[in-house]
Formats: structure tokens, sequence, C-alpha cells
């Protein structure tokens, strides 16, 4: 039931083709530019906490329970998040050019995978090996934060969750933070107005063959 309320009230955080990081003008016309912070994590319960079945599982496998997850966040604004399948180039840059706004200031940590991010953006590194945390405006801690939030959501109501349903999950936690200007009862609302979206029991529990065959 609670999967079929995340996939209603999606927000599409992923997948939809929104920017965030827009410009804005002041009352004389000069540019004001947004800032996004972007970073990435991992997310996953504790093996040892697991029911016996999915521990079991993962041992077979011989994999490790963490599911990758970017994110990228305005600040004062919205969020935006994907799971990743690697932490690397190839798929941290598309979800940057695909969410935030091109000439956008952007900080993030120094993991090589931004590295080239200044042909694209106003990208400003803060340099967390050397125990550097703000420089000025230069900082991630408001997507440090909202990872804060995520995981002490998943850790401390679902303990674990699969990478099949991690994106709606994420989309949950979307919804929540880039709703949360609103009240209780607009935000029922919103939940109403974007309730399209169907999934079958079938659909949710599918399974490919070989993942079966490891479990």
């Amino acid at each position: 039931m609670m999967q079929r309320v995340r996939y209603a009230f999606k927000m599409k955080s992923f997948e939809s083709n929104e920017k965030i990081g827009k410009s804005t003008f002041d009352n004389k016309g000069n540019e004001v530019k947004a800032v996004v912070e972007v970073d990435e994590t991992y997310i996953g319960g504790k093996v040892a906490n697991m029911h016996k079945h999915k521990a079991e599982a993962i041992e077979k496998k011989g994999s490790s329970s963490k599911i990758g997850v970017i994110g990228a966040i305005e600040r004062g604004g919205k969020v935006k998040l994907q799971p990743l399948k690697a932490t690397d180039h190839e798929n941290v840059i598309p979800f940057l050019v695909k969410s935030v706004h091109q000439g956008t200031k952007l900080m993030t940590d120094e993991h090589v995978a931004y590295n080239t991010m200044n042909r694209v953006y106003e990208h400003q590194t803060i340099k967390h090996m050397l125990k550097e945390y703000v420089r000025g405006e230069v900082h991630t801690n408001t997507i440090e934060n909202f990872w804060s939030l995520l995981k002490r959501g998943v850790y401390g109501t679902y303990h674990f969750i699969s990478p099949k349903h991690v994106h709606q999950y994420l989309e949950e936690f979307a919804f929540r933070f880039n709703s949360r200007e609103l009240t209780e009862a607009q935000r029922f609302d919103k939940l109403i107005s974007l309730s399209n979206y169907k999934i079958t029991y079938k659909v949710l529990t599918y399974e490919p063959k070989e993942t079966q065959a490891n479990a």
C-alpha cells in the first residue's frame, strides 16, 4: 500500500525536465545567480539488521547492500535526486546537465567526477580532505543536512530498502522536502493532484529470473 502511495505522489524528481538553479533579477535588473549544492551518498540497511533471507541473499551474491544516490539542492529551493550505478563522470555529468541550469553557481566537494564542471557552471569546490567545510558561500552543508534527514527516515522507519524500489523512496523524501512550506491541507491537495499514476501488484513484486535464481 505504501509503495502505491509513493507511486501516486511521485514528483518525477529524476525524470522531469524541470531544472533547478534558474537565475533571477533584482529590482535594478541585475542578474542574481542561484546557488546549487551537489553531493552523492550511499543508503541501505546494515546486513546485521536485515531479515535472515535478505542477509543470506546479499552474502551469497557477495554484493554490497549500499545504494548510491546523487542529489542537487538549490539553496532555499528544491531538491532533485537520482540513484546511481557508480559515482563517476559517466553517471554524474548527465544528472547535472539534466537537473541544473547552465551558468548556475555550483558547489561540490573535491570528488574527481566534478573536475570538468567549470565548463558549464560557476563551479567552486570545498576541500573536505583538508578539513575545510565552509569558505564564504562555498560549502555543501545544505545537501549534507538533507542526507541526514533522508537517512534518519530510511534507517529509523524502513531499516532496509532494495535497489528495485529505491527511486520510490527518493520520490517520497523529495516530495516531503519540496513541499515543506505548504500546510498539511495544501500538501494533501498537492498529493491528490499528482495522483495520476497507477502501479499494479504484478509490476510492484516482479523480479527478473536471474534475481530470483540468486535469491
